[in-house]
């Protein structure tokens, strides 16, 4: 796409038959990135929309996704929630990233390490790094000052729930596409001068990363980097010796075999939705019969008297009789209520499916009586079982066009 050609570069390929790789023989995706350096939510649109190369343009759940990531992942971060090895983060993490995000942290000065040496608030002093070098000396100045005026603020309430939100676009992002990603423990890559600063001590980053399908890679090996070169990890990079600003990364994998879903577990999910399906259209059909047929026994309309009703022909007309109004509202909240439950219990049943059970599941949803029209209202990026929780059962769409 020439619009993204400076920030992302996919390609698939296919196992040669007979190779090594061909244990799997599925395609996959591989893409390079270069990720937005001060804008969580760019960073998280720009790894949804590698996702979505991946998975609608070259159909691949088997992806490789590696580049400068302008973060470390840090757990809080939004974009640290597309690694499904990352625990899921407390709450003063979230307050923490998303404090830091929005430049509200005190620090203008070199990042100070921690016990154990993880440094505080790495994700945007590394952001922040970006913008300063970006700006320049000058401009990087004025950065700093801004951070001082926003010394130890703590994030609104508002600016909460929209990083929560961002959390929720990454997790889900990743959950539609039937992926299930882990971030390789690559080294620090980059070394300089800490946020706000004029000189020296250098401070690392670990800024560029491999994103994975660990349902069907397994990382071999990784490069080293500046934890093994303690003169360029204290001189700070460009130097004498390596010319870039970032070392580059480096990893070799080995594909795993083609995972499947047991058969009896494969019995076990196709009864259960198709349990669900007969018993929550059959369920509707019936409130829908009984509410004709107590429609039937109503005056249709205000000038409809008694002796009137079944004469003539089309529908009566003119207003709707008190009766049928108050009909059609109790048929509206049956129904919401009816239409309520039955989502609850579709949701139960996909709730701790695997990706793998969720596929089943989207087979089953897209081959389903009625399960062609169901998926027509599908939103963006929503897979089957997705659609079938929001919208289903999708057998009450098989006279639907």
């Amino acid at each position: 796409d020439p619009r993204h050609q400076s920030t992302r570069v996919s390609v698939c390929l296919q196992p040669q038959q007979g190779s090594a790789l061909a244990v799997n023989p599925r395609p996959c995706a591989f893409t390079s990135v270069h990720l937005d350096a001060t804008d969580e939510a760019k960073r998280v649109k720009q790894l949804c929309q590698a996702l979505v190369v991946s998975k609608e343009m070259y159909g691949c759940t088997d992806l490789i996704i590696c580049g400068d990531m302008n973060t470390d992942f840090a757990p809080g971060t939004a974009v640290a929630r597309f690694d499904s090895l990352t625990a899921k983060p407390t709450e003063e993490e979230l307050v923490e990233e998303c404090r830091a995000a929005l430049r509200l942290d005190s620090s203008d000065m070199p990042m100070e390490e921690e016990e154990g040496g993880n440094q505080k608030s790495a994700s945007a002093a590394a952001s922040a790094q970006c913008e300063v070098e970006k700006e320049g000396l000058e401009g990087g100045e004025g950065v700093a000052e801004k951070e001082k005026d926003n010394a130890n603020q703590t994030p609104s309430v508002e600016q909460l729930d929209q990083w929560r939100a961002l959390h929720k676009e990454a997790m889900l992002a990743v959950r539609e596409r039937r992926v299930r990603l882990e971030r390789a423990p690559t080294g620090p890559t980059r070394s300089g001068y800490g946020y706000g600063a004029t000189a020296g001590p250098c401070v690392s980053f670990k800024l560029d990363h491999f994103l994975f399908s660990g349902s069907s890679l397994r990382l071999h090996t990784l490069w080293e980097t500046l934890e093994a070169d303690r003169e360029s990890e204290m001189a700070g990079l460009p130097n004498m010796k390596c010319p870039s600003d970032h070392l580059p990364i480096g990893a070799a994998f080995e594909r795993k075999a083609v995972e499947t879903v047991e058969p009896s577990r494969v019995k076990e999910i196709e009864a259960a939705v198709e349990a669900v399906e007969a018993s929550q259209s059959e369920a509707l059909a019936s409130l829908s019969r009984q509410m004709e047929g107590e429609a039937a026994a109503l005056p249709q309309s205000e000038n409809t008297n008694e002796g009137e009703k079944g004469k003539g022909k089309g529908k009566a007309k003119g207003k709707p009789s008190p009766e049928m109004v108050a009909h059609l509202q109790r048929r509206r909240r049956l129904e919401k209520e009816l239409k309520g439950q039955q989502k609850g219990e579709r949701e139960r049943l996909v709730q701790g499916l695997s990706v793998l059970e969720l596929e089943l599941v989207d087979a089953l949803v897209g081959a389903a009586e009625g399960g062609s029209v169901l998926l027509r209202k599908a939103a963006k990026g929503q897979a089957p079982a997705t659609v079938w929780v929001e919208h289903g059962p999708a057998r009450q769409y098989t006279h639907k066009r």
